[in-house]
């Protein structure tokens, strides 16, 4: 081989290590521009969904304060209702509904229309985010939907209290008073919004020393 085309030979040998290594370069730019993409849209889902519970813990703080007052009220009526001869706290309940139950159940429905925004950004975010990667997703999918949950019941305990016309005697309407009095109390409610709300900031702060 010619002294001419040697040099050709090894000119071309650099040029195509030249387009490779330019090549891989390029690859692994692209390849860590995309995690950082994909890093700032999963770090702005944390944020958005992070915020979004955030504000529907703050709008359902006074529901939980008013579930405590008419705790007290019914209670109230109840012992009154004893006094009088009755061996029921259920007809305390059914006074509880007769006289203050309307006014009660219109309050408590102004705070749930306020609550209704922020639940439904933080359940639509928690859908959206399953798309996204994250492992261990379905801890803040549970979290939110227990979250959720507790502005639900407490809007069946509104049309209870905004029912006075219910037949009281009614074996079924007996049940679902004594069911719903029994099961959405101050106490729970505050501790299932507590517990999931912890356990959806345990999955964010994860996620979030995973990112960074």
């Amino acid at each position: 081989m010619s002294e001419v085309s040697c040099l050709s030979a090894v000119g071309s040998l650099i040029s195509g290590v030249s387009t490779l290594a330019i090549a891989v370069a390029a690859w692994v730019g692209l390849s860590s521009w995309k995690k950082q993409e994909r890093a700032k849209i999963k770090s702005k889902f944390l944020d958005e969904i992070a915020d979004a519970a955030f504000d529907y813990m703050n709008e359902i703080s006074p529901l939980v304060s008013l579930l405590t007052f008419f705790e007290i009220g019914i209670q109230s009526y109840s012992e009154s209702a004893a006094l009088l001869g009755s061996k029921e706290w259920y007809a305390g309940i059914q006074k509880f509904v007769e006289v203050q139950g309307k006014d009660n159940s219109k309050k408590m429905n102004e705070y749930l229309d306020k609550v209704k925004l922020p639940k439904t950004r933080m359940k639509s975010l928690s859908i959206k985010g399953q798309v996204l990667g994250f492992d261990g997703y379905g801890e803040c999918l549970d979290a939110c939907d227990r979250l959720a949950l507790s502005s639900d019941q407490i809007e069946a305990y509104a049309t209870m209290l905004g029912s006075p016309h219910w037949n009281y005697d009614n074996d079924i309407i007996k049940a679902t008073v004594t069911n719903t009095l029994e099961n959405v109390t101050s106490a729970k409610i505050q501790k299932d919004l507590y517990d999931n709300h912890t356990r959806l900031l345990k999955f964010l702060k994860k996620q979030y020393r995973g990112i960074f």
